[in-house]
């Protein structure tokens, strides 16, 4: 299993230097398009997004995420932005609807 990187251009050095399958995306159309493509993909495992990609198409992962097991798909931080801190609460209320 593959692990890819669904990224902006800014944030994908880091991962093409370490090897990681790197896929740049420059705007909403292109960004549904290829995440479509890629959790579509049997040989990916993982596919990481990037906040600023990820803020374009966020109801699509958000169904990945919720809905099905695999791929995995896990939002990281672009190079500049950082991630919207959730508790362990907030983020089981979301997945499985319970509150703690």
């Amino acid at each position: 299993m593959k692990l890819v990187c669904i990224c902006d251009e800014e944030s994908s050095i880091g991962f093409k230097i370490s090897g990681i399958e790197t896929i740049v995306v420059k705007d909403f159309s292109e960004a549904k398009e290829l995440f479509k493509e890629t959790i579509s993909r049997k040989d990916v495992g993982i596919i990481l997004v990037t906040k600023v990609i990820s803020s374009l198409i966020k109801e699509d992962i958000e169904k990945q995420i919720y809905n099905y097991v695999f791929p995995l798909v896990i939002e990281i931080p672009s190079k500049d932005k950082k991630l919207e801190e959730k508790s362990a609460k907030q983020f089981l209320k979301e997945a499985i609807g319970i509150s703690l």
